[in-house]
């Protein structure tokens, strides 16, 4: 056995001595073997994020020539890369970052060859054979590649190369590089509201969670987002990227969906850069329907998306370097009753989700009293009645609170508690008939604003804070996702981890700014660092911060005295709104939930 040192281009070679005389020697011969097995492990090619040339070296004759050695040199930065076909006259190159590449093959008594250039891609398995004929070695024979040569016949997986010219090219509102996996053959959008990314796609039919992302060969699939990919890399940076549908090989055996395999660009022996500026206002734009039916004024929108790349040789050949900016910059607002739409949103898919077996639905608005100052004020009545399967008077006493649903999985709707939020936000008075069998009319009845007036925000007495640092720990989108509406509609900033370790994580973030939370809202049971692990972290972290524990056994634990160490307060889960709100009153003294307590707003 025996050892190949490089040394400036040079090779040499010094054989493995066997010592048997000994324990120093036996230990050395140790150290040399466990060196040897580092070096032979970070040889094997692990093809996660480039792409492989492989293929089999034969002569005139069809006969395997071994020990022939392949150079692959790259045409961006110069990177060699030596391969040697073994007893079987067969070869593979290590793993190798997607670009442009130069094969040559060379052998004593064979005229060299040169085999390219070859554009191999990101995950790409490239086979390239040779055929040596006899000859001087410093004659040369050059080979172009063929469109028949360079397709993938040595994988059965499906698979498509989004590459750098599309990337480029593509106009894209936002610049994310995300919005380009749904050119690909089998990829679908998620279904709206689907939880595990923010940007989610179904590959052949499966979740959004059972997809792996990848980037330069490491995983970025976020755990805490449930296998989602949170990692935005901006477009500038990006090389090119794949999506493996199905067959892909053993390394991804825990993919149910697909594998998007990107690949960031890097500095090359020649300097490139870009720079880019997109804008858009709302000099072009319509007024909203809500605003003109109002008197309100125009939308405004500012836009502003900016940055640009560099990247080039530090030392040619051998060093290189790229960087990368990108920023937005967003000035927008919208008139309170912008908000009306969502309401009759929810409305309209709480009908939908009522009617399984079909049925009518029926939208009324109109308007009342006068536009001019009069004793009778003016109001806007919207009605959003269904031939559904109604409700009972228990539901429809219950169907107001915020946690209270009457739909299955397969609901689209926030329910009626969300819209009962924003009624209470917008000062409107609610309404619900409903009878087993007849279905459900729900009514609205909004204060109109006066004419060219600005809508203005909820007054508070003086004294009362401004708002809450509120963080919410809770594994359930669900939960989150109404806590931080019933939350901010009361005017408070909400902070949301989807997991223990996440809030934690969070909190300690949060400490190292001097910064605390005003409140900390957590769910008992967790998978890994469950809400007891969470109160014990957050008053390790500042003591005085109170710990509202969310648990469907919250009435057990109290009447059994069996409140965990570290939690100040513990309610049902889903909490009442009334409940949610004393809690806040008793535990943070001058809360907006006292003033909102005393009005009646519960």
């Amino acid at each position: 056995m025996v050892v190949t040192r490089r040394f400036a281009g040079r090779e040499h070679i010094e054989p493995l001595r066997h010592s048997s005389a000994g324990s120093i020697r036996f230990r050395t011969r140790a150290r040399r073997l466990l060196a040897l097995g580092f070096l032979l492990a970070g040889a094997v090619p692990a093809q996660i994020s480039g792409g492989v040339f492989q293929g089999e070296v034969r002569d005139a004759s069809n006969a395997v020539v071994p020990q022939t050695k392949i150079l692959i040199r790259s045409g961006d930065n110069g990177m060699q890369v030596i391969a040697e076909s073994n007893g079987r006259g067969l070869y593979v190159s290590p793993n190798l970052i997607p670009g442009s590449y130069l094969l040559s093959v060379t052998r004593t008594g064979f005229r060299s060859e040169v085999f390219g250039p070859v554009l191999l891609d990101v995950n790409q398995t490239v086979r390239v054979d040779f055929a040596l004929k006899t000859g001087n070695v410093t004659e040369s024979i050059r080979v172009d590649a063929a469109p028949a040569q360079l397709l993938s016949s040595e994988s059965a997986e499906v698979s498509q190369v989004i590459g750098s010219k599309q990337v480029a090219e593509i106009p894209l509102n936002g610049r994310t590089w995300q919005q380009l996996i749904d050119l690909s053959a089998g990829v679908n959008p998620g279904a709206p509201g689907e939880s595990g990314s923010p940007n989610p796609v179904n590959v052949d039919g499966q979740r959004t969670k059972g997809n792996l992302f990848m980037v330069d060969g490491i995983s970025v699939t976020s755990s805490a987002e449930g296998r989602g990919n949170d990692f935005n890399i901006p477009l500038e940076a990006v090389q090119e990227f794949s999506i493996q549908a199905g067959a892909y090989s053993a390394e991804f055996g825990d993919v149910a969906g697909g594998v998007i395999n990107l690949q960031s660009k890097s500095g090359t022996n020649n300097w490139h850069g870009s720079l880019f500026e997109f804008f858009r206002n709302n000099a072009m734009d319509a007024a909203n329907f809500f605003s003109n039916a109002t008197g309100q004024p125009k939308n405004p929108l500012q836009y502003n998306q900016f940055g640009g790349s560099v990247g080039g040789p530090i030392r040619r050949d051998k060093t290189f370097f790229f960087a990368d900016y990108q920023g937005t910059i967003t000035h927008s607002s919208s008139p309170m009753v912008t908000r009306v739409p969502l309401t009759l949103t929810n409305l309209i898919f709480n009908a939908v989700d009522a009617m399984q077996g079909g049925g009518t639905l029926t939208l009324r608005t109109k308007s009342t009293g006068e536009a001019v100052p009069t004793s009778i004020p003016r109001r806007v009545h919207v009605q959003v009645e269904d031939t559904g399967v109604g409700m009972d008077e228990e539901t429809r006493r219950r169907c107001l609170e915020p946690f209270f649903t009457t739909k299955g999985e397969r609901g689209t709707g926030l329910g009626l508690g969300m819209v009962y939020g924003v009624a209470q936000r917008l000062n409107a008075e609610l309404e619900v008939e409903s009878a087993p069998g007849r279905g459900t009319t729900v009514g609205l009845n909004f204060p109109a604003a006066p004419t060219g007036a600005q809508p203005s925000p909820i007054a508070y007495p003086p004294g009362a804070l401004a708002r809450l640092q509120i963080l919410i720990v809770d594994d359930d989108p669900l939960i989150i996702r109404s806590l931080r509406a019933i939350l901010e509609d009361d005017g408070h900033a909400v902070t949301a981890a989807t997991g223990g370790q996440e809030g934690i994580d969070i909190l300690r973030a949060a400490a190292e700014r001097d910064e605390r939370f005003a409140v900390v809202i957590t769910d008992l049971g967790m998978p890994y660092i469950d809400g007891r692990k969470v109160a014990s972290a957050v008053k390790m972290a500042c003591r005085d911060t109170p710990v509202i524990l969310l648990t469907g056994w919250g009435q057990r634990l109290v009447a059994e005295e069996d409140v965990p160490a570290n939690v100040d307060c513990v309610l049902n889960k889903p909490p009442k709104l009334y409940q949610l709100r004393a809690a806040l009153s008793e535990l943070v003294p001058g809360s907006r939930n006292q003033v909102l307590s005393s009005a009646g707003n519960i």
